[in-house]
């Protein structure tokens, strides 16, 4: 059963679930530029996830990440989690059981074989997985199940409907921040705002972000900073801090190999199929396509591998 309006109107309008290393962090930091947004500095609560959310304690923590909102604000929360299936289901569910019909849904891709790359180094950067990726993707389903974007947007389109889920190419995004920018808004019922979205500004891209690890780690996560020091401080001052006093994000492993690269074609073909059948698919990918792309990746870094 849906939660009335008055009920959840301290709950997000708005969810961007995703999918992981696809540019939710460049959408996340260009729609907080209208001042009528209201994203809270933990940009990945991750809430949605766990059914306690219902209990009165749940519904509480919930609340209180928007309880500094505007009235007349329009709240999201940013949790890539919340497309990670089959690891975390019934997602959609919840969200619809909480905060009703109102909801809009924004769900980021990009070519399926660049999310798993990225996706990767990501994980490689933590000492969370093995530095050669034709060893990572067998050993763990989350990589492929991460880039089937059918798979993972169906329950969402099943409960709210294609209307009320935008779907964005984060690769023409990209090319075209400002116009990017402001279809989101409008999806949000919002007027773009004065201030243009900086096409230059980049986002926790692999391999340039600092990385909080062991003692830094352990500041960041902190209640005491979370709650009341990365407040108080800029976008600006705190990537200024990061870069000065953080370790940099490993070098980017080698790309997969051909046998790889045809493997995660074969585990992903019935999606992308699936995909290009979608209505909610704003760009889709060919076999054919990624095969010869990809391959063309693995042999420029083969080549530069070599000895001269």
């Amino acid at each position: 059963m849906s939660e009335s309006p008055d009920a959840s109107r301290l709950l997000p309008d708005f969810l961007i679930i995703g999918a992981m290393k696809a540019g939710t962090t460049t959408i996340f930091q260009d729609l907080r530029l209208h001042s009528r947004v209201f994203i809270p500095e933990d940009k990945e609560p991750h809430t949605l996830i766990h059914h306690d959310v219902f209990s009165p304690e749940g519904r509480q923590v919930y609340e209180s990440l928007y309880r500094r909102a505007a009235p007349d604000s329009v709240k999201g929360d940013a949790s890539t989690g919340y497309a990670k299936r089959p690891f975390y289901e019934g997602v959609s569910s919840r969200a619809k059981r909480l905060m009703g019909d109102r909801l809009r849904i924004i769900y980021a891709v990009r070519d399926p074989i660049a999310r798993i790359v990225s996706h990767h180094h990501h994980l490689v950067t933590y000492n969370r997985a093995p530095a050669s990726i034709d060893e990572a993707v067998r050993s763990d389903p989350d990589y492929v199940n991460f880039s089937r974007y059918a798979y993972q947007l169906e329950p969402w389109l099943r409960d709210f409907g294609p209307e009320r889920v935008l779907t964005v190419d984060f690769h023409r995004y990209t090319r075209e921040r400002q116009a990017g920018a402001e279809a989101i808004w409008r999806f949000l019922g919002l007027s773009p705002p004065p201030r243009r979205v900086d096409a230059q500004a980049v986002y926790n891209r692999s391999g340039r972000e600092g990385v909080a690890l062991g003692r830094w780690a352990s500041i960041s996560q902190s209640t005491v900073y979370r709650k009341f020091v990365r407040p108080l401080l800029s976008d600006t001052v705190r990537e200024s801090m990061m870069r000065r006093v953080l370790p940099q994000a490993a070098p980017r492993p080698r790309p997969p190999r051909p046998e790889t690269v045809r493997w995660l074609l074969d585990e992903l073909t019935d999606d992308m199929e699936a995909w290009a059948r979608s209505e909610a698919a704003p760009v889709s990918w060919s076999r054919d396509e990624l095969q010869a792309r990809w391959m063309h990746h693995t042999d420029t870094d083969q080549a530069e591998h070599e000895p001269h």
